[in-house]
């Protein structure tokens, strides 16, 4: 690994505050020694399940998933400013989402537009951000319709990820409701941004399309379905005329038949190896991907030595994957094998409550 590339991290992790958690908690990591110590936690915000940070590292984005909000039926996203010396995060605004539930939020590559996912109001919202870093005013609102065969889980719409494609020009929205992939065309105009819907991509009846990632190199894309516990490859041509399916491949072992539900995708900043998380096996599936034919191949199903791992993610160096487990209060940490792609558990965690999502900051 190149002597330039930091292993010096500030973490930070997203819960669920209806137990013990008060919020956002902001670790600061050194993964070259094993060093793990609590800065700061965040109490601004009820229920942070997921956020994201630009490209610059000095902006960070939380939902508020929550149903309500002064009577209103809508969650909340909210904005904040990053200290580059201490990590530290200063509340800068917040926004009503216009549906309720909101479970995802991600910016587009030059960091100009917030997308959310709306769970339980079926709907997508996008803003404008300031420069300022603020969030600015509602720039669109898409309501989903329809159900699928689940009539307990796909009664109505839930998207469950909102995420710009590759160009910068179209939003993928997988929507567990619906087992379709939603795909919006994003067009910026001399005087305003047009969100359209360009098309739909149809995924197995009860699968629950939960994430989505982008290959880093090839066009390929892999949504993790929920439903079902597996994993959908695609392959796309022409500016995304043609969308082809490659390959579904289950998450799980073939002998398990306990109740378990798919959450999180990541693919290795290689572009190697994909990995998978398995809520219920409590596990991390380990793939690997055919640079030729996109194909996944099964490498591992590795314990995430806790409970619910409902996010993880790899570090920016791509050489440690830390999950979050969600039902058992903690973080494991494991090291990954640069030429297999395989997961050494590291006897090394952190102890948070109901942790769900955990974002990066290089230090400075």
């Amino acid at each position: 690994m190149p002597a330039d590339i930091k292993k010096k991290f500030f973490a930070y992790i997203g819960t669920y505050t209806g137990g013990e958690s008060l919020g956002i908690y902001i670790y600061k990591i050194d993964l070259s020694s094993g060093t793990c110590r609590l800065r700061d936690t965040v109490s601004q915000i009820e229920n942070p399940s997921y956020l994201t940070v630009n490209y610059q590292e000095n902006l960070l984005y939380a939902v508020s998933e929550i149903s309500e909000y002064k009577g209103e039926k809508t969650g909340l996203v909210a904005a904040f400013s990053i200290n580059n010396e201490t990590g530290q995060l200063e509340f800068l605004n917040q926004k009503r989402t216009k549906g309720s539930a909101p479970c995802y939020v991600s910016l587009d590559e030059q960091g100009e537009y917030l997308f959310v996912s709306n769970y339980a109001g079926g709907s997508i919202s996008g803003f404008k951000i300031k420069e300022d870093g603020k969030i600015g005013d509602l720039l669109f609102f898409k309501k989903h319709r329809g159900s699928s065969i689940n009539r307990d889980r796909q009664e109505g719409p839930h998207p469950h990820s909102i995420l710009r494609g590759p160009g910068n020009n179209y939003i993928f929205v997988p929507d567990l409701g619906l087992d379709k992939i939603v795909v919006y065309s994003l067009q910026h105009l001399a005087r305003e941004t047009k969100v359209t819907s360009r098309r739909e991509i149809t995924t197995s009846p009860g699968a629950g399309p939960r994430h989505i990632v982008f290959h880093p190199e090839q066009q390929y894309f892999y949504v993790i379905n929920e439903l079902d516990s597996s994993v959908s490859s695609f392959t796309y041509y022409n500016q995304l005329e043609e969308v082809k399916k490659i390959q579904k491949i289950s998450t799980l072992p073939p002998s398990f038949t306990d109740k378990s539900t798919g959450a999180d995708i990541h693919i290795h900043p290689s572009g190697r190896f994909l990995y998978a998380s398995n809520r219920g096996h409590d596990s991390i599936a380990v793939f690997k991907i055919n640079k030729h034919t996109g194909r996944l191949s099964l490498l591992d199903y590795v314990s995430t030595r806790g409970k619910t791992p409902r996010g993880f993610v790899l570090d920016p160096t791509g050489q440690f994957l830390l999950a979050a487990n969600q039902d058992s209060d903690s973080i494991s940490l494991f090291s990954i094998d640069q030429k297999d792609g395989t997961l050494t558990f590291l006897d090394w965690d952190i102890s948070v409550p109901a942790p769900v999502c955990i974002r990066f900051k290089t230090t400075r």
